[in-house]
This record gives C-alpha cells, sequence and structure tokens, in this order.
C-alpha cells in the first residue's frame, strides 16, 4: 500500500510540473507565436535556451505613417479603436506566417523570423508576412466607416511603412531578474528599424 501511495504521489508531483511548465511556455509565448510554433515549443522545451544565442533572423518592423499628425487629428475615441484594429490585423498576419512577435511599440510591431525555432526559408516567410500587412492596410481603408473619419480629418488613405534585415542577432531572454522578455538585439535589429 505503501509503494502505491509513493508511486501515485511522484506521478502526480510529475504532473504538476510538467503541467506548470506547459504554463510558463503558455504564458511566455502564446500571444506571440502562432499555435503551431507554441505547440512545437511545448513539446521541445529544451529547445530554448536561457540568456542570449547568436543566430541569423530576420526582422520585421511595421508602424503608420504621419502618425504624430494623425493621433493630433483624431480624438482619442476614435484612435485607440483604429490602432488596435490595425495591431490586430497585422499581428494575424504575422503569425499566419511563422513569426514571432517581439513586441508593440505605440503604433508599430517588432517581429522575427528563425527564433525561437528555427524555420528553413524565413525570409520568405517575413516577406509574405509583409504582403499580408499591406493588404491589410489596404482593406481597412476601403472600410466605408473607418474611411469615412479619416476622410473628414484629411488622414486618409492609412499607409504603413515595413522595414525588414536578415542577418546575426541574439536572440534570448533578456530584462531584469523580476521581470523579461524574449527579444532580440544587434545590428540587424537596428537596420530593420
Amino acid at each position: 500500500m505503501g509503494i502505491i501511495l509513493t508511486f501515485l504521489a511522484t506521478v502526480a508531483f510529475r504532473l504538476l510540473v510538467t503541467d506548470s511548465d506547459r504554463r510558463m511556455l503558455r504564458n511566455a509565448f502564446g500571444h506571440f507565436v502562432s499555435p503551431d510554433v507554441l505547440h512545437e515549443i511545448e513539446s521541445h522545451p529544451d529547445s530554448l535556451k536561457l540568456g542570449g544565442e547568436v543566430k541569423n533572423i530576420t526582422v520585421l518592423f511595421v508602424d503608420i505613417r504621419g502618425f504624430t499628425t494623425l493621433s493630433e487629428k483624431l480624438p482619442p475615441e476614435n484612435l485607440v479603436p483604429l490602432i488596435n484594429t490595425l495591431l490586430d490585423r497585422w499581428s494575424n498576419s504575422i503569425i499566419a506566417q511563422g513569426g514571432t512577435i517581439d513586441k508593440f511599440i505605440g503604433d508599430s510591431i517588432m517581429a522575427f523570423w528563425n527564433a525561437p525555432l528555427s524555420k528553413d526559408n524565413h525570409q520568405y516567410y517575413a516577406a509574405l508576412a509583409a504582403l499580408g500587412i499591406r493588404h491589410q492596410t489596404a482593406e481597412l481603408n476601403a472600410d466605408e466607416t473607418i474611411g469615412k473619419i479619416l476622410k473628414e480629418r484629411g488622414q486618409w488613405p492609412l499607409r504603413c511603412g515595413v522595414g525588414m534585415c536578415t542577418g546575426p542577432a541574439c536572440v534570448g531572454n533578456m530584462g531584469s531578474q523580476t521581470r523579461f522578455d524574449y527579444s532580440a538585439v544587434g545590428e540587424t535589429v537596428n537596420i530593420a528599424a
């Protein structure tokens, strides 16, 4: 009886630890990568290294052109939903192509490919995401409700800028002891920005 109870306690403990590890990975990556990439990370958590490693990645930045003027002319109750809609659509284009969203910076997004998991032809998928972003921006410009608000203030059509660069960068968990993010730094990131 004692052996059976010990065995069951050990199995229960292992399940709790495994579940805790999966929750940690989902919290760290769940909102920033596609479900396929998240599944791969969960299946091979040892592929993630703490700290940083130099990898050849493709970095993409996208932002709204003329955002300062736009933010001055649109009231906040119109500006915030517009930005959220754009960021949502752009994010979907990035995630659909297997990109990792690094961060949202005001009206822009930084994303990269080939990390945390290796992805063949990552430049190609980043370019497809950029085309998807341009398509999503065009669709938003065709929306009559949004178009009317922007046209009334002389801010139509919305334009986006996309910058990309492929090269070496240090990717990994960066930040402080209490708060960190999975990110990329280096000249490749600076050139894309």
